[in-house]
């Protein structure tokens, strides 16, 4: 099993709708007979974010897309200590008609704060992110000068 690069080879940055879109195509035509689903795992902070407005005053996330990755994929949530995905979603409208797509995941007994977007930030700012991932992934990153 190996990961696939197609999101990360784009000239630019890509709609997380785009890519589910994408790699559903992929998976239907390599699977063509057997019954499958895409779905969206993400931390609470990036369902923060699909209500997030930018300082030109433009959604970050555009609203149709959120529905539809809501709708047609579905979402599982890992909350993390600071984030309040379920408000965040009570605000978006459709997220309450497919609430069945989502599910969320809460770690009781370890919370965890990590989140791919902070260790992003962190690598950015010439920080070691060893001993918030597994040493392979550190690894693969720094091997590769992801981040940088």
């Amino acid at each position: 099993m190996k990961a696939d690069d197609w999101e990360c080879t784009q000239s630019q940055w890509t709609r997380t709708l785009q890519v589910l879109k994408h790699y559903k195509e992929v998976l239907g035509k390599k699977y063509s007979d057997a019954e499958f689903r895409i779905i969206l795992v993400c931390g609470g902070d990036v369902v923060d974010s699909f209500r997030r407005i930018l300082p030109d005053g433009s959604n970050l996330w555009d609203p149709k897309d959120v529905e539809a990755i809501i709708r047609d994929f579905g979402i599982i949530i890992l909350e993390r200590t600071s984030s309040t995905p379920a408000e965040t979603l009570a605000q978006i409208p459709g997220a309450k008609i497919y609430a069945g797509n989502i599910a969320s995941i809460i770690d009781e007994a370890f919370p965890n704060n990590v989140s791919s977007t902070k260790l992003r930030a962190a690598l950015k700012r010439g920080y070691s992110i060893r001993y918030c991932t597994p040493d392979p992934v550190v690894d693969y990153i720094l091997e590769n000068k992801l981040y940088q």
